[in-house]
């Protein structure tokens, strides 16, 4: 519901976990799972990582069954891993798929989706094939197959990366966002510019001047 949608968005927008918490706690079970549902999965997960083992897992069996193993996915990695930074909601098509086919599909998705410029193509099984962007995709032909139009060199990184080699690779590469694969290169999520931009700001603050100067 709109209510639901609005409170989920406010929740987002705290920046004092306390205050996030106590929100979460004075809502009751039911309304709070309503609300996580209408929220990223990760950052839904990084609010029922504050909550006790016991309030999380009442949430969690309240949620929207696919949201809830979603947000249960992202919990299972530490917060400061790729795992754990990243986010479940990014725009993927199978390899079988035309131009036409892609744009069709991106028009039904792309709304819900915060991060909708990198656009990745799976092999059947999720194994990560490559990455066009929506400028590749609107200039195409309608019926080129994405494995023409797409990137095959796929900058990536692995679930259990640390969050300042995630942070040094989407600088070094300069990109918007970052996919996370699995050991077998399967594609299981997106790591934004914005969720490690702090660490990215740390790094540079770090690096003596004359580096910073021959960038």
């Amino acid at each position: 519901s709109l209510d639901e949608e609005t409170a989920a968005e406010t929740l987002a927008e705290i920046e004092e976990q306390d205050l996030q918490i106590s929100l979460i706690e004075s809502l009751g079970t039911e309304k709070a799972a309503d609300i996580l549902d209408m929220m990223p999965p990760d950052e839904a997960a990084d609010i029922l990582g504050d909550l006790s083992e016991m309030q999380a897992e009442q949430i969690l069996s309240d949620m929207n069954s696919q949201g809830a193993e979603e947000v249960r996915e992202l919990m299972s990695h530490d917060e400061d891993t790729a795992g754990g930074l990243m986010t479940t909601e990014y725009i993927s098509f199978p390899e079988t798929f035309n131009v036409e086919q892609a744009l069709a599909e991106y028009r039904l998705i792309a709304p819900n989706i915060e991060m909708a410029y990198y656009l990745y193509v799976e092999e059947k099984g999720g194994y990560l094939k490559g990455v066009l962007t929506l400028k590749d995709l609107v200039v195409a032909r309608p019926y080129q197959k994405l494995t023409e139009i797409m990137n095959r060199k796929v900058a990536f990184c692995l679930l259990d990366e640390r969050k300042e080699d995630v942070a040094e690779k989407i600088a070094r590469y300069s990109l918007l966002a970052i996919p996370v694969v699995d050991g077998e290169d399967v594609l299981k999520g997106i790591i934004t510019f914005d969720d490690v931009m702090d660490t990215i700001i740390e790094i540079n603050e770090e690096l003596p001047h004359f580096l910073k100067g021959a960038e």
